[in-house]
């Protein structure tokens, strides 16, 4: 079977040249393009048809056609090339091309190109080049597969990122808003609130009256009505709950209601709400927040997170301000090491974190470590934020108020007085701040004044109480709190420094704002009252003073419940007015009330039972019930004599009572078989008067000497024995008896040693009393015994 290139009948009905032509110039026709002209060919020709040929092959010709448009037609087709360089090069390399084909090797007419030679190599290694491809499929599967699975992890992990950071900027919104309600609150002054919403109710209704042309008598009459029934109201109490009622408590079931799926959130808000309650004054509300805000905080940050650690800190002040003084030391000293590790020593937080912990140890009675650790927080607050920062100054005034408890005052002034210079420098006023620095310095300057007499100490006390009080009255109002305080404070140095007059208009005024304004039971109202009834007292003025007294008494009771501390100061006052008017029935009923409740509550040796016993037998001695007296008072000497030191005052008192008691009953009573006791009593008292006299300087014996044999027929002896009851000091008997006298500043202080009668008292004393040398008494109770005869 064959089909010349070219038609042999053209070939032959041309001229030899066109024969030449063709041959050299004319591409011959492929041949699966002949073929597929072969259709029908002429009788004689010598050519075959296609079907003809494809038969001969067992193939059909469109078949046979494909398989020559591959590389069976790049042999021939090289072989005419019209280039004698593109033609193989001899018959024996077309010989090899054709075994490359049968071989299925890459043909040398095939063209030069890396598919093409790949295609011959797979068909000739099918099997390793199948494995191949099957291994690289499952490779490129598993790497597409991987690649998809990453995408996927990297769109979840950036959509997880989005939402953690969409969820930790509401948190931090939430968080801000949260601390901006907490600082704003922080600043509400529960007590001037109330006085400001008790203000606004009688201003509104006044206005309502006027609108509705009532006229001015009627609402005046309507006015003093609403105020005397809110007078029965306590405005600070009531401010509390309102803002209690109207924005915490909603604010509370919020927290948990809305954020209860996200716990930072809700720990965050428990958190700034509890601080809100603990600033306002309502611990108990603050506990149960705190503890859910730090438990959710221990689960979801872990122990020594910084947000857990502020958890942890207020926790320990919650115990504190609840009674759990112990428990609440450990806690606060658990943040405190905690942000000393995270934080560091010099943060903000760690300097927050000592000055609680110093609260917690001065409420266990460890003062020296409190004052250490208050002071540490205060150089380290001056380091990082300067001097003039609150938490140095905060620092510096609970020093100070340490030092004087350890009876240090003069400490105590050197520690405060360059803060309140600092602070009258400042533009900036921070009246709340500047308040607690002067109370605090007046009080020291005060103790110094009673320990070291002089008029520049008495006017520097009494100095910086008048610029507290001008702040007090600027920032605060009249009618506030924190005014009456300062105000009394006042009162009571100008009462010490003998300006008896000028200290009563003070008190007179605080008892008039506060009979006006405040509810009559407020706790500094009932001090008023009481404070200006012991001066009347003083001043001689019983009938005045009783039913202020009275008054305050019940109030007190009424408020803080009969056994608590300043109650029982308010009563013991109240026995000392019934025993001044002669009415010893009810004195001696009061006096052992006061000492029944105490005995419940302090051991037997403590100074304020020991002084009850001594008022209760002094009665008792004006009543003639010797016998019991000298029962009750043998009890608290034979306590004294050995729990107590010898230059004690407490012991000083209650044996020189005792002795009183004994001579007074022999007075009475001649042959009382007391007689045989009187020389040992005598003897306890010159052994104790040896003590106190062998712990004072030479100087302070001479002067207190001169002032024993002054005060009785002066009567300028403010320490009354209404007075000893109190939580403080005399400046006599703290003077005689080494400090050992643990009462220190409020209502007991002897003022003879800087008033402007002792020069007098003096040329008294030389020129009448000692040439007589007669025998006198001291009115005051922690001296009551016969002056010394050196």
């Amino acid at each position: 079977m064959r089909a010349p290139p070219f038609d042999a009948k053209t070939l032959r009905s041309a001229g030899m040249a066109e024969i030449n032509r063709i041959i050299r110039d004319a591409d011959p026709p492929r041949p699966s393009t002949k073929l597929s002209q072969l259709t029908k060919v002429e009788p004689g020709s010598g050519q075959h048809s296609a079907a003809e040929i494809a038969k001969s092959c067992g193939m059909k010709p469109d078949a046979l056609v494909q398989t020559l448009r591959r590389e069976l037609e790049w042999l021939p087709m090289k072989a005419m090339r019209k280039d004698r360089a593109e033609r193989y090069r001899s018959a024996a390399e077309f010989a090899d091309d054709v075994r490359n084909y049968l071989q299925g090797k890459a043909l040398i007419a095939g063209p030069e190109s890396a598919i093409y030679r790949s295609k011959k190599f797979v068909r000739r290694h099918k099997v390793g080049v199948g494995a191949g491809l099957a291994i690289a499929a499952s490779l490129v599967i598993a790497t597409v597969i991987s690649t998809i699975s990453f995408i996927r992890e990297a769109r979840a992990r950036e959509a997880e990122a989005q939402a953690r950071q969409l969820a930790e900027k509401r948190e931090k919104e939430t968080r801000q808003i949260a601390r901006f309600q907490e600082d704003m609150l922080a600043q509400v002054d529960p007590a001037a609130a109330g006085v400001s919403l008790m203000a606004s109710l009688e201003r509104r209704l006044s206005v309502t009256l006027a609108d509705r042309k009532v006229p001015e008598a009627e609402r005046q009459k309507a006015v003093e009505s609403l105020r005397n029934g809110l007078r029965q109201v306590n405005a600070t109490d009531a401010a509390r709950g309102f803002i209690d009622e109207v924005i915490l408590l909603p604010a509370t079931v919020a927290s948990g209601a809305q954020f209860k799926d996200q716990p930072e959130v809700e720990a965050g808000l428990k958190q700034s709400l509890s601080s809100t309650y603990y600033s306002l004054g309502l611990p108990t509300k603050s506990k149960p927040l705190q503890e859910r805000a730090l438990s959710l905080r221990q689960t979801t940050l872990g122990a020594d997170n910084p947000a857990t650690l502020e958890s942890v800190d207020w926790n320990g002040r919650v115990m504190l301000v609840t009674g759990e003084a112990t428990k609440a030391t450990s806690v606060l000293q658990q943040a405190l090491e905690g942000r000393k590790r995270v934080l560091g020593e010099r943060d903000v937080n760690t300097i927050f974190s000592m000055r609680g912990t110093a609260d917690a140890l001065e409420a266990e009675g460890k003062l020296d470590e409190a004052l250490a650790l208050n002071l540490q927080a205060r150089k380290l607050a001056t380091e990082v934020a300067g001097p003039n920062c609150d938490s140095a100054i905060t620092a510096a005034v609970a020093a100070a108020r340490l030092q004087q408890k350890q009876g240090k005052p003069d400490d105590a002034v050197a520690t405060l007085s360059p803060v309140w210079q600092t602070l009258k420098a400042m533009p900036d006023a921070r009246p709340r701040l500047t308040l607690m620095v002067l109370n605090t310095l007046g009080a020291a300057q005060a103790a110094v004044a009673v320990t070291q007499p002089s008029p520049e100490r008495w006017s520097a006390a009494e100095a910086t109480y008048r610029d507290g009080l001008a702040v007090a009255v600027k920032a605060l109002g009249e009618e506030h709190p924190g005014t009456f305080q300062i105000r009394d404070n006042l009162a009571h140095v100008l009462l010490d420094s003998g300006r008896v007059d000028e200290s009563m208009k003070l008190l007179e005024q605080s008892v008039e704002i506060g009979r006006r304004t405040r509810d009559p039971g407020d706790p500094a109202l009932l001090r008023s009252m009481n404070d200006l009834g012991q001066n009347l007292i003083r001043k001689g003025d019983m009938a005045r003073a009783m039913p202020l007294i009275a008054e305050a008494e019940r109030g007190m009771v009424a408020q803080k419940g009969a056994d608590a501390p300043e109650t029982l100061q308010f009563s013991t006052s109240y026995a000392v007015l019934l025993e001044k008017q002669g009415k010893l029935v009810d004195a001696i009923a009061k006096y052992q009330d006061v000492l029944a409740r105490r005995q419940k509550v302090l051991p037997e040796e403590d100074i304020s039972v020991l002084d009850a016993s001594t008022n209760l037998g002094r009665a008792l001695t004006k009543a003639k019930r010797f016998a019991d007296a000298e029962q009750v008072l043998a009890k608290a000497e034979a306590v004294a004599s050995t729990k107590r030191n010898p230059t004690s005052d407490a012991r000083w008192n209650v044996t020189n009572q005792l002795l009183d008691t004994s001579t007074t009953w022999l007075a009475a009573d001649p042959k009382a078989s007391v007689a045989a006791r009187i020389p040992a009593a005598k003897a306890k008292v010159e052994e104790l008067r040896a003590a106190r006299a062998a712990a004072q300087p030479a100087a302070d014996r001479l002067e207190a000497r001169l002032r024993v044999h002054i005060l009785g027929p002066l009567g300028q002896c403010r320490s009354v024995s209404s007075d000893c009851h109190q939580p403080t000091g005399s400046s006599l008997c703290q003077r005689k008896s080494g400090l050992d006298c643990s009462r220190a500043a409020r209502g007991s202080l002897h003022p003879d040693r800087s008033r402007p009668h002792r020069r007098f008292g003096i040329l008294w004393h030389t020129i009448v009393m000692a040439p007589t040398r007669l025998p006198m008494r001291m009115s005051c109770c922690c001296c009551t015994a016969e002056p010394p005869n050196d």
